[in-house]
């Protein structure tokens, strides 16, 4: 998560200086593919219908294609569908109290928090959202995340 909080621009505090040397070194010698396979790692999505998007959606850090618009790319963004990450909780908890039914090939996702530090941002930070949609089933969500994955990291490139 240290990696795509640098991508972001944040700074990951949270990191021991050692970490935070490799997380750059990662980002100086890895193209988009090499990160978003990094980044895979940090978290586990779980798939589900959800009847009512919205009520499900509620309480969520949103993430992916119901955030694109935090990233310049051509998708738009789309609130027909559940994309967060759960503020605290178990998913399991989560999705039985919002009427979501868990499916194999669900459109409807929730992430696992793994984030060592409280965050209180109703998005993720992009660099978040664009590996979170590299990891999407839709072929144009990912090349959307690819792109901008590399965007930030040429950005950050050229900032560092």
């Amino acid at each position: 998560m240290g990696l795509l909080w640098e991508l972001s621009g944040l700074d990951p505090d949270w990191l021991s200086a050692s970490t935070r040397a490799r997380v750059r070194r990662r980002i100086r010698n890895s193209g988009a593919e090499a990160l978003a396979a990094a980044a895979s790692k940090r978290t586990r999505a779980h798939r589900f219908t959800a009847a009512n998007a919205e009520r499900a959606s509620a309480g969520l850090i949103r993430t992916g294609r119901t955030a694109v618009s935090v990233l310049d790319t051509d998708l738009i963004q789309d609130s027909r569908q559940v994309a967060g990450y759960v503020r605290s909780g178990i998913i399991d908890d989560y999705s039985k109290s919002h009427f979501m039914i868990p499916a194999a090939v669900g459109h409807d996702v929730i992430f696992e928090n793994t984030l060592p530090i409280d965050y209180a941002g109703e998005t993720m930070p992009a660099g978040v959202v664009a590996a979170d949609l590299v990891m999407s089933t839709d072929t144009r969500e990912r090349s959307a995340g690819l792109r901008a994955l590399e965007e930030m990291r040429l950005r950050w490139l050229a900032a560092h």
